[in-house]
């Protein structure tokens, strides 16, 4: 049984548990079979903390409670489902990724005296990048009018509803219902941008796999994927992130929505996503599907904290959610 820990939900147990308990804990859900998982986007969140004594203290705490093993970064996902060609059911996933942050990762794991030494300013560019361009998905999702029609908000959406057009017949958008019209440009949206420009936080497994394919310009990436992968707009990765974005679109917008999305792409691979963030909660009754249903929010969990001796003569309260 594998859990993926969102960034809020590994803040909310660093709050609640001593890092005694945290190494309990540990032991106790290896001992049974379970996986406590956090991934590469949740370093990030964690790596870019302003105040230097909490990054660190939530890193050792990470260290202490969760898996050697990484989930494999969100492009990697994205990568492999196009390897293995758009399958309807998705069975073949590796939890083990030769990301570098993977590899840094089980090396902290293993001498959890060490920390993270990366280019953080480089980092700190990437993130702001990604965080501030992908405001662009909350307007499209809201369907905002615009008041001038060349604006680059504007220019985006026909772009993503040209790929649109290129994926679907006329029948199919002439009977499709506005719901289902806005999915597909959000998917659409987000195969441009994160596949065909890599505006991403990991572009490196991107870069390759176009590397490899000889594709270098925007244009002729948009039309290999419309010509050999049209199903990404609505199916894989990029369908668990749009259905994010369109829930998160009926509010105000959020700084975190794309890593949000992020999130989700673990859903098909994990059997629950555990968060504390209310967006995760609001998804949950925006599309109740059974891939969505294995979010649980923080508080629609039991935590029970029982002494139990993992060792003879010392006892320590483990962390067991119900």
């Amino acid at each position: 049984m594998r859990n993926y820990f969102e960034t809020s939900a590994v803040n909310y147990l660093l709050e609640t548990m001593e890092i005694q308990d945290a190494h309990a804990t540990r032991a106790f859900q290896n001992a049974r079979g379970r996986k406590w998982h956090i991934s590469p986007t949740v370093l990030v969140e964690v790596l870019l903390t302003n105040n230097p004594d909490r990054k660190e203290e939530i890193i050792y705490f990470s260290q202490v409670l969760f898996d050697r093993e990484l989930l494999p970064p969100p492009e990697e996902i994205i990568i492999n489902f196009i390897k293995n060609g758009c399958p309807i059911l998705e069975t073949s996933f590796s939890y083990e990724s030769n990301h570098s942050f993977s590899r840094i990762w089980r090396d902290l794991y293993d001498f959890p005296d060490k920390t993270f030494i990366i280019d953080l300013d480089d980092f700190r560019r990437r993130y702001h990048l990604v965080r501030n361009y992908y405001k662009v998905a909350h307007v499209i999702g809201t369907q905002k009018f615009y008041s001038e029609p060349y604006c680059f908000e504007a220019s985006i959406e026909l772009l993503s509803f040209n790929l649109v057009k290129k994926v679907m017949n006329e029948q199919e958008i002439q009977s499709a219902d506005s719901n289902q019209l806005l999915s597909w440009k959000i998917g659409a949206f987000l195969t441009i941008s994160i596949l065909c420009a890599e505006i991403t936080l990991f572009p490196e497994v991107i870069k390759k796999f176009w590397a490899n394919l000889g594709v270098n310009l925007l244009p002729s990436r948009i039309e290999f994927i419309a010509k050999n992968f049209p199903q990404l707009i609505y199916r894989g990765p990029f369908a668990e992130m749009t259905q994010m974005i369109l829930c998160q679109a009926q509010y105000k917008y959020s700084r975190g929505l794309i890593f949000d999305a992020f999130h989700c792409v673990y859903l098909p691979f994990v059997d629950t996503l555990i968060s504390n963030d209310i967006h995760f909660k609001n998804l949950k009754s925006y599309f109740p599907h059974p891939i969505i249903a294995r979010i649980c929010h923080i508080d629609e969990a039991v935590w029970t904290k029982k002494a139990v001796e993992l060792m003879p003569n010392k006892k320590n309260k483990v962390y067991v959610p119900t």
